[in-house]
């Protein structure tokens, strides 16, 4: 009778040991426990880092001067304007817009030649370039939008506009980790550790107009939420910001939001480390709170997903549109204030191209 008594209370101390307290997951042991590797499938292609082949080609803002050769009076210098048209001599307008040097002097040398008897020799000189421009903000030395007139190199582009923004110490003022090359709406995988601190060719992209490069301030801690969470996409970074504390401050995850598949992205833009985690799991207590670092993104998904490789590469995309819309927002559309720098010298394609 002692003996079945003794088992009895040997049971119910070992039912209560399994149920007591909080089921903690696998990342107590550390805030970096439970984050994968992503193998993403962007990278950069050789053809990058060629420099581009095709000639310059005009557009609205571009200023051309014309030069009738044998008469005295037969120079003209103009703009063509937001439709890419020029008015010039007898004729009622004609488009320029993504026309070369050699391609402008065979159509104004046919137009005219429909007023006039003979056809005229004349002389395109490319005098101001506006509309091909090339965006550079945060931690370089002269942020703006400047234009670009040639083959340019990313690093040759960075010691044009003075390099990079000093800091108190080596690399003190830029997170290479977190910038970027922004390019027809996509991220390009731009290491910049390896570009600027290692001088890697293979990082070093020939540049193309209205490409976005942003070079993050490390005095800028933040970090980003995307997905199904009302509020603001930046937040900013705090020793004790967690995943909890982060949703709650943003008004909570909206309706229908799958929050038990939160994704939270860390690391290099080139190499990030990808973790799950259940929201509800966390404020039920069942899991622990996972403390956040800065430049780490964080993605409450609307609906399941499968492929991790294929939802951090849509993040990054996501990511970088966010900060470049931001960045620019708050820079506006004009070049720094009292620079006047052009990115590249201007091929000869055909037709004297000159700049002052």
């Amino acid at each position: 009778m002692k003996h079945s008594v003794f088992c009895f209370l040997l049971l119910i101390l070992a039912v209560g040991c399994r149920t007591k307290g909080p089921r903690f997951d696998a990342y107590e042991d550390g805030a970096n426990r439970g984050f994968a590797p992503v193998d993403l499938t962007n990278r950069l292609d050789n053809s990058l880092l060629q420099p581009p082949t095709e000639p310059y080609r005009l557009g609205p803002g571009d200023v051309v001067q014309i030069e009738s050769i044998g008469e005295s009076t037969g120079s003209a210098t103009v703009m063509l304007g937001p439709d890419g048209k020029i008015y010039y001599s007898l004729l009622p307008g004609i488009s320029l817009w993504g026309l070369s040097i050699p391609e402008c002097r065979t159509a104004l040398q046919r137009e005219i030649a429909k007023y006039n008897r003979a056809t005229p020799d004349l002389v395109i000189n490319l005098r101001g370039v506006a509309s091909q421009r090339v965006w550079f903000l945060g931690a370089v030395q002269s942020p703006g939008i400047y234009p670009l007139t040639g083959p340019t190199t990313l690093l040759q582009a960075i010691a044009t506009l003075g390099g990079l923004a000093a800091g108190n110490g080596a690399d003190d003022a830029v997170d290479y980790s977190r910038s970027f090359v922004l390019r027809n709406g996509s991220f390009l995988p731009v290491d910049f550790e390896r570009l600027i601190k290692h001088a890697d060719a293979t990082q070093n992209i020939y540049l193309q107009p209205d490409d976005f490069v942003f070079v993050r301030p490390v005095d800028l801690p933040s970090v980003y939420v995307l997905g199904a969470v009302d509020g603001a996409s930046t937040v900013p970074y705090s020793k004790d910001l967690t995943v909890a504390r982060l949703i709650v401050t943003l008004g909570g995850p909206v309706k229908f939001a799958q929050v038990s598949r939160i994704v939270i992205l860390r690391g290099s833009l080139t190499s990030p480390k990808l973790a799950e985690l259940d929201y509800l799991s966390i404020v039920k207590g069942k899991a622990r709170d996972i403390p956040l670092e800065s430049g780490d993104i964080v993605y409450v998904p609307f609906t399941p997903f499968r492929r991790l490789a294929q939802l951090a590469e849509y993040l990054l995309n996501q990511f970088v549109r966010t900060v470049a819309v931001n960045e620019g927002s708050y820079h506006g559309g004009g070049g720094a204030a009292g620079v006047n720098i052009s990115l590249g010298g201007f091929p000869s394609d055909g037709g004297q191209i000159i700049t002052q």
